[in-house]
């Protein structure tokens, strides 16, 4: 409160000495490499030069860290002519744009660059860097976009012209070669792709690019619906993203945000809770607009189940505020029927409504949708079934289901399956709902899927109390989980088992360490968490996993968590 005084005091009596003053400052502030200080006292006198000295060279280093926030607020602050005539600052303008969804902004930013390559000498090095990472930016855009073409022709454009020094940016193009391939379906390819750029990560020491690689290889993972493998890799990449103080740079808003996804699947509410908070916390300084929308509809999933009304109403706000007709889809992603009908009836949803309406014009029943478009597809008919219309709902899901289950889109298919079982149910098909059922169970279960089915309500669970054969099991475990309480006779006989005295169900009894182990899988902590957190050493944690494994009958983390619920251990 003193200082304003001063500095109000200032103003007023030499307002003269007041830009001089923040010159000294900043250059006192960048001789301490105090970057962020340095540039406000700049921009505060005024002084432009200052600035772009100190923007360019520390705009690499803040997209590499994701923090895209503070440096569009830093160039916002410059005059536009300045920022367009120099090159370096317009392609941080373009990444740091892109971040934002702001598409046309920035191809105008990467024209200037471009056009000042076009202009200066070739035989200058800057100009093939600029036109690799203009590139890079566009090749960016097309990841962005879901549009795999452009991604494959602007990637090999970055490769072609950026130094074999740019490891970095070399490394993060590779990545989007991978996402293009995952895109159209190729999946070794993806994988492949995603390695190379996992060991680009490595070779040069690169947290942001081993998160990113790690995150693609969950992405690949998670669309298989091998969400062990998915979660495994999404720790992998929080490990990457995390500062030696513990705390996370921006980027990780995406592997805690799909870590969320992958949790509350396993009906981890505390863990999905958690990871969500983080990446709301994150996402405010690295903005991305459809992660933020899914993130605050993965809070609404989740404050209505443990029934705080209040803060789903908010979530719903803060995610329709952020949401246009391109991202509307993002507000049904994976909700329950119940949610929708009583989300809208509250007068929330109103932009996904609006977008079912002119997605449905256009609806064309083709084979060779993208993974992104097929997903949008079985929202859109998930919409349709909450307004009671399960004829137009089957008419988007029938065509649609093939060409997903011939690409391998498992986690796509589970999600479309879904609203197809229901839809039959309404028309009164149960033994087609249940064959739809059985599909989509043989399919949920090896990964450990609870509330795909749960969040659907009691019609679903009507559905599941009629399950026979080989999937009766897993469908008594789902209807447990629904009301651990109910009454369900020998369902819940049946899945419950001797879960009391948990060493009578098991080959050897659990120990005493291994039962700690097991909640902590639950939570979704990471083997170094869990080395941590019980005062153990990772080869350690390792031989656990590997024993619970034995004992419960499974092969990764999501079915041993599974599992141990339906025996009761947690």
């Amino acid at each position: 409160l003193f200082a304003d005084v001063l500095r109000h005091r200032l103003r007023h009596e030499q307002p003269m000495q007041v830009p001089d003053l923040h010159r000294r400052a900043s250059a006192w502030f960048e001789q301490r490499g105090l970057i962020p200080e340095a540039m406000n006292h700049a921009l505060a006198a005024r002084d432009y030069e200052s600035a772009v000295r100190l923007l360019e060279g520390v705009a690499g280093p803040m997209i590499k860290q994701g923090e895209t926030v503070t440096l569009l607020s830093w160039l916002d602050s410059l005059p536009v002519e300045l920022v367009r005539s120099r090159p370096r600052l317009s392609l941080a303008k373009a990444w740091a744009v892109v971040s934002q969804d702001r598409m046309q902004e920035a191809a105008g930013y990467l024209s200037d660059a471009e056009r000042w390559t076009m202009q200066e000498d070739s035989s200058n090095p800057d100009v093939r860097t600029i036109r690799g990472e203009a590139a890079a930016v566009r090749a960016m855009m097309g990841v962005m976009l879901d549009d795999a073409p452009a991604i494959v022709d602007a990637a090999m454009k970055a490769l072609e012209y950026l130094p074999l020094e740019q490891k970095y940016l070399r490394g993060l193009v590779t990545m989007n070669f991978a996402v293009a391939h995952m895109i159209l379906g190729d999946f070794p390819e993806a994988r492949r792709a995603g390695n190379e750029a996992l060991r680009a990560g490595n070779e040069i020491g690169n947290r942001t690019l081993l998160h990113y690689a790690y995150f693609c290889l969950a992405g690949i993972e998670r669309i298989q619906s091998n969400l062990g493998r998915a979660a495994d890799n999404l720790r992998k990449a929080l490990d990457a993203a995390q500062t030696p103080g513990g705390s996370y740079l921006p980027i990780a808003t995406l592997a805690h945000r799909y870590l969320a996804d992958i949790l509350y699947e396993w009906n981890d509410l505390g863990g999905a809770r958690r990871h969500i908070n983080l990446a709301l916390e994150l996402g405010q300084n690295w903005w991305v607009r459809d992660e933020m929308i899914k993130s605050y509809m993965l809070l609404a999933r989740i404050e209505k189940i443990e029934g705080n009304t209040d803060a789903v109403r908010d979530a719903l706000k803060q995610a329709e505020e952020l949401t246009d007709d391109r991202y509307a889809f993002n507000l049904l992603t994976q909700i329950g029927l119940p949610s929708i009908k009583e989300w809208h009836a509250a007068g929330f949803l109103q932009p996904a409504f609006r977008w079912a309406e002119k997605s449905l014009q256009t609806f064309k029943p083709e084979p060779d949708h993208t993974i992104h478009q097929s997903a949008a597809l079985a929202s859109l008919a998930r919409l349709y079934l909450a307004q009671e219309n399960s004829t137009v709902a089957l008419e988007i899901l029938k065509p649609l289901l093939p060409a997903i289950e011939k690409k391998n889109l498992t986690f796509t298919v589970i999600e479309a399956l879904v609203p197809q079982e229901l839809s039959l149910q309404r028309q009164g098909d149960i033994q087609g709902a249940l064959d739809c059922l059985n599909r989509g169970l043989a399919l949920a279960r090896p990964a450990g899927y609870i509330r795909t089915f749960l969040d659907e309500g009691e019609a679903m669970q009507s559905l599941l109390h009629r399950v026979t054969g080989v999937n009766r099991p897993y469908a008594a475990a789902l209807i447990y989980a629904h009301d651990p309480r109910g009454n369900h006779g020998a369902v819940s006989k049946e899945h419950a088992g001797t879960s009391t005295t948990p060493g009578g169900t098991f080959v050897e009894p659990l120990s005493k360490r291994e039962l700690e182990v097991i909640p902590l899988l639950a939570e979704g902590l990471s083997n170094l968490e869990v080395a941590r957190r019980l005062h153990i050493s990772m080869d350690t944690v390792k031989v656990h996993l590997r024993h619970i494994y034995q004992k419960l009958g499974v092969n990764n983390r999501s079915q041993a968590t599974l599992r141990a619920r339906e025996l009761s251990l947690l």
